[in-house]
Parts: structure tokens; C-alpha cells; sequence
């Protein structure tokens, strides 16, 4: 037996041949498209005369093989069933999702994608409703149809509005103005719209982080500062406040000193309190390792209740000095970023409004070391300004600790701890002026580099650029050894105050061997750890002195910066636009470099520009239209 596959057309060919007609009736044509989508499979028995006993044996295992068929075929059908319900359920779901996620993408889109997404939107629920109805109407099978052919019209219409969603940059117009308002949108910060617990646990950072971590960040994925930190507002505030302390005061070093301490005191004092919390908290655990050490060693009276109870004590101490120093770290750096961005933006101010012979003691370099140098010390200042109570509390708390343990040999400790500190005393004052030495050797040579690279075309034409160079290098020559006088001085002070742990240790054991205070496991770990949290406030008060030091110098400049004489604003007077012809007018007008000269430079001059009239003011860099 052999088995041939023939189709439709093949079949009704045949079917000609043996009746010798042609095939080209319309009968035959009809019967070939019913016949076309459809597989015959044709059995043809072609027999051999040598094989007429073994016929019988080839119709049962033909039979046998189409009933093997059969039940192929039932076992197929129920699958293809349970596939089809399947697929009912499924496909209700999908376009529910379709449907959920086209009304998160359309949130903050423009108008033409919105539509688009408006389109979309009526499709999937079109869709969704033929589903809907199949599975509760069987009945209306066909008019559930209805649906699925409008929304199939709904996605032509939608496809013919030239919206197209593609993400490669080379297609994108360059003067499509929608982009760029995209680009240029403002994210709000998560910082002003958090939660308490999330300003406690930094969680309003979390979609920020996952972003990054998927991808690098780009501009218009970083959200936008809060409102309370923008240069604007905190450039105002700071006027508003320099401004009421010099009508009060008068402007002086002090006045400005005190705008800057009215400017941030309320959020440095909460930092002050966060600041305490994480001092405080930091010493539970050196002052309970005595007690643990002795419930390990199992002592009657510690029982294990007592044992539950220092657990919860070590994790809740611990937790709430992570909290507190993570707050007062951020906050202090916020505060710095807060004074540094209304400083440089009323240094420059400043500079805009400078007199002339105030301009003329300060130059540009200067004024750029100011903004740059002089600003980030200050601001250095806010970051160590919580050391200053915080490390009363912390040797207070040490010497507490070392007292319950060692007893009398705690004061020994002690008195090495003021010792060490002691020494750093003499250091910081050769600091200090050794940074006044090198700010003016960085004047110095940011001044002869500015006025040379200014008159760069004369020293060309002159041929005087080596001796110039020479001239800078003798001034580099000069702030390199008072900065390489730093560098050693600051090594020193950092290896004494390195060592001190080990040196306090030694002086505190060898005294309580000497006075015969015994020493056990537990106040030998206690003592040692109190030691070590000792450390970070020893090895911070020398950069601490430093940088106070540092921020003196720096606040002095700028303050004496701020005091210098500015342009008298209020002898020009502005008249409304409405009653007069002109837009500048000087009437007898009396000009002079300096206020204080008895000779004006220009006298009795009138000037006049008529609206509409274009003069050109040409002076030192600067030109105007008008």
C-alpha cells in the first residue's frame, strides 16, 4: 500500500482526465475553490501479483493504524480544547494590561501623543469588550464581531495621524520645539514631597538609584533641586538678612559674620541635635561590653533574660546612631551648600556694583579666588562646626565609661588625652599662618597671571614673554615652599594624633599596673573600645583647628570684600517711560574717578539719546546698544 498526498486541484485534474473533459467549466471552478483550502489524502492500493496472501495481513495493520489515528486525533482535538479556553482567559488579561499601562505611559505627554494614546485606549477596550461579551453571550457570537471591526477601523485612523514612536535620535527634527520642551521639563524634586519616613531612612532617593542602576543617569532623569535649596530664593534670603544686620549694625566684619549665622541657625541647630543623638548613642556599646563579657561568662545573676535585654540594647544604640549621624552629616552638607550658593551669588553681585577705585584693589583673579577658594573654606567650616560640642560630650562619656571600669586609672587617661591635645596647640597656630602666607602668594600669582595673559599680545610683540614667565615662575617658586611647609607640618600632626590611641592605652594600663587596679576581659575590651571611639575625636581636632583656622582667613577676605565701596545707584533717576522723549539723559553732569578728588574729571556734561537712536559706548571690554 502507498499513501499520496494530493490536494484539491490535483484531485479535480484527475477526475478531467478520466472523463476527457476540459476543466474550464464553472462548475469545476467552484468545486476547485471548496476543494482548495482543503488536504485530501488519498489511499491507492497498487497490487502485486506476487502478493496475494499477504493482503489480508496489510488491511487489518492499515486498520489498526487509522484507529491508532483516531485516537490521536481525539487526544489532539482536546488539547487544541483546553488551548482555546485557555486563550479566552488570556486574552481578556492582556489587553486589561494593555489598557493599564497606555494610562501610565500617557501621564505628562504632549497633546498629539496624548491622542495617539486616547486612540489606543478606545481599541483595547473595544477589544476587551468582545471578549467580554463572547464569555457571558455565547449567543452573540457574531455581533460581538462588530467591536473587533471598530476598533480595527479606530487603529487605521490612528495609524494615518503621522505619529511615530521611535527612539533613535537621527530621525528626531532638530527645531522640533515639543522635544525640546521635553528635554527641558523640570522634574520635582522627591525631597520636598517626602514622607518622614522617608526623609529618616533616604528612601525618596530609591527611584533615582534604580534608575542609575539599570542605566547611566541622564540630564532629564535627575530631578530638579528643591525649591528651598534654589540659588534664587537662598541669594534673597541672604540679601534680605545682610541687609537688615547693616541698617541695625552698620557693615563690618563682625555684621557679616552675623548675617551668615542668622542665615543658617535654624537648620543648624537641628543638625546641632541629630549631632548629640549619635555622640550620645556611640558610647552605649563600649560601656555594655563589660556586662556582656560577664553574662558569657556565665554569672549567676545574669541571667537570660538579662542576655535578651543587651542584644536590644547594642541593636537599638547602634540604629539610632547610624540614623542620627547619617541626618547631621546630610544635613550639613545641605547647610554648606545652601551658605556657599548665597555667597557666590552676592560676592558676584558685588562685583557688578564695584566702584572704581574699589575695582582697582580688587581684581578679577581675586574676586574668582574668592567664589572658588575662599567660599569652599567656609563652607568647610559648617561641616566641622558640630565637632565643637560634640566633642565635649564625647570625652565626658569616655571618661564616664573608663571610670565605671578602671576606677582611679581613668584619670590617667585622661590627663594623656589633654596632653596629646595639648601639643597640637603650638601646630595649629603655625597653620594658621602659614595658610595666610599661602592665600597671599595665590593672590599674588593669580593677579601677574591674569594682567599677563591680558596684555598677552604686547608681551608677543615685545618678545618679553620669557622674562614674564620667568617672573611667574618666581611666584610659584614662592607659594610651592610655603605650601610644601604645610604639607610637612600637617604629616606631623597627622602622625601624632595617629598614634595616640596605643599612647593613651599604654599610659592608661601601665598606671592602673602601678596602683594595682586589677584588670579582667571585660574592662580590659571596654577600655579598649572607649579608646578607639576616642580616636575620631583626637585625630578631628587638628583638622578641625585647621579648618577654623583656614575659614578665618577666608571669611575675613570676604568680608572685607563686602565692605568696599559700590556705585552710587540712586544718582540716576528713572522717569516713567510715558513723560519723556528720551531714553538716557544727563543734564550737567559731574564725573570723577574718585569720590574723594577735588578735581572732576568731566564736568558740565549733557548728553541725550532720543528713543529709537542707536549709540555705541565703547570703554575698558565692554559695549553697548541702546
Amino acid at each position: 500500500m502507498q499513501k499520496i498526498r494530493l490536494n484539491g486541484r490535483d484531485e479535480v485534474k484527475k477526475k478531467h482526465a478520466e472523463d476527457g473533459s476540459s476543466p474550464s467549466s464553472s462548475s469545476d471552478h467552484r468545486r476547485l475553490r471548496a476543494l482548495r483550502p482543503v488536504m485530501v489524502i488519498k489511499t491507492l492500493q497498487l497490487r502485486d501479483p506476487a502478493a496475494g496472501e499477504a493482503s489480508t495481513d496489510t488491511k487489518i495493520k492499515t486498520a489498526d493504524q487509522q484507529q491508532s489515528r483516531k485516537n490521536s486525533n481525539a487526544i489532539d482535538s482536546t488539547i487544541l480544547q483546553y488551548l482555546q479556553e485557555w486563550m479566552e482567559l488570556y486574552s481578556p488579561c492582556f489587553w486589561t494590561s494593555v489598557f493599564a499601562l497606555i494610562q501610565l505611559e500617557q501621564k505628562g505627554e504632549g497633546i498629539k501623543l496624548g491622542i495617539s494614546y486616547q486612540a489606543s485606549r478606545a481599541c483595547c477596550l473595544l477589544i476587551l469588550a468582545t471578549h467580554v461579551l463572547r464569555a457571558l453571550f455565547p449567543q452573540l457570537h457574531e455581533r460581538t464581531s462588530y467591536c473587533k471591526y471598530s476598533a480595527f477601523v479606530l487603529s487605521e485612523a490612528r495609524g494615518k495621524t503621522g505619529i511615530i514612536m521611535t527612539d533613535n535620535s537621527i530621525t528626531e527634527p532638530l527645531l522640533n520645539s515639543s522635544i525640546g520642551q521635553q528635554a527641558e521639563a523640570k522634574r520635582p524634586c522627591p525631597y520636598g514631597r517626602a514622607s518622614l519616613l522617608e526623609l529618616v531612612t533616604f528612601s525618596w532617593m530609591n527611584p533615582v538609584f534604580a534608575t542609575g542602576y539599570k542605566k547611566p543617569l541622564e540630564k532629564n532623569e535627575v530631578p530638579d533641586v528643591d525649591g528651598k535649596d534654589s540659588a534664587e530664593l537662598l541669594s534673597d534670603s541672604f540679601k534680605k538678612i545682610i541687609d537688615d544686620v547693616e541698617r541695625r549694625h552698620g557693615l563690618s566684619t563682625s555684621s557679616i559674620y552675623k548675617a551668615m549665622f542668622l542665615f543658617i541657625r535654624q537648620k543648624a541647630m537641628i543638625n546641632a541635635g541629630f549631632a548629640v543623638f549619635s555622640a550620645s548613642a556611640s558610647y552605649v556599646g563600649p560601656s555594655l561590653i563589660n556586662d556582656l563579657v560577664k553574662f558569657l561568662g556565665g554569672e549567676r545573676q545574669y541571667g537570660l533574660k538579662r542576655g535578651y535585654i543587651l542584644a536590644v540594647a547594642f541593636l537599638s544604640a547602634k540604629v539610632v546612631e547610624t540614623i542620627a549621624q547619617r541626618q547631621w552629616i546630610f544635613g550639613a552638607r545641605q547647610l554648606g551648600m545652601r551658605l556657599r550658593a548665597a555667597l557666590i551669588s552676592h560676592i558676584y553681585q558685588k562685583g557688578l556694583r564695584l566702584s572704581c577705585s574699589s575695582r582697582q584693589k580688587h581684581t578679577s583673579g581675586e574676586i574668582i579666588n574668592y567664589m572658588s577658594v575662599d567660599i569652599q573654606r567656609i563652607t568647610d567650616v559648617i561641616w566641622y562646626t558640630n565637632y565643637i560640642w560634640m566633642l565635649p560630650i564625647q570625652l565626658s562619656l569616655a571618661v564616664y565609661v573608663l571610670h565605671q571600669n578602671l576606677g582611679v586609672g581613668a584619670w590617667a587617661g585622661l590627663a594623656a588625652t589633654l596632653a596629646i591635645m595639648a601639643c597640637n596647640i603650638p601646630l595649629t597656630r603655625m597653620q594658621k599662618r602659614l595658610q595666610g602666607k599661602i592665600m597671599v602668594a595665590k593672590d599674588n600669582r593669580m593677579k601677574a597671571t591674569t594682567e599677563v595673559l591680558r596684555s598677552m599680545k604686547i608681551l608677543k610683540l615685545q618678545a618679553w614673554d620669557m622674562q614674564y614667565l620667568q617672573k611667574l615662575q618666581a611666584l610659584r617658586r614662592e607659594e610651592y615652599n610655603w605650601l610644601w611647609r604645610s604639607v610637612r607640618l600637617s604629616a606631623l600632626t597627622t602622625f601624632i594624633f595617629w598614634g595616640s590611641p596605643a599612647f593613651i592605652s599604654s599610659i592608661t594600663f601601665g598606671s592602673c599596673i602601678l596602683m594595682g587596679i586589677p584588670l579582667t576581659a571585660g574592662t580590659v575590651l571596654s577600655a579598649l573600645a572607649t579608646f578607639r571611639m576616642l580616636q575620631d575625636p583626637i585625630f578631628t581636632l587638628p583638622d578641625l583647628l585647621s579648618v577654623f583656622a583656614q575659614g578665618k582667613v577666608s571669611a575675613d577676605r570676604v568680608a572685607k570684600y563686602l565692605q568696599e565701596e559700590e556705585l552710587k545707584y540712586d544718582a540716576v533717576t528713572e522717569v516713567p517711560r510715558d513723560n519723556t522723549d528720551y531714553d538716557v539723559e544727563i543734564d550737567h553732569g559731574i564725573f570723577s574717578w574718585e569720590l574723594e578728588t577735588t578735581s572732576p574729571t568731566l564736568t558740565d556734561v549733557d548728553f541725550k539719546v532720543k528713543r529709537g537712536m542707536k549709540v555705541a559706548i565703547c570703554g575698558n571690554g565692554r559695549l553697548w546698544k541702546i
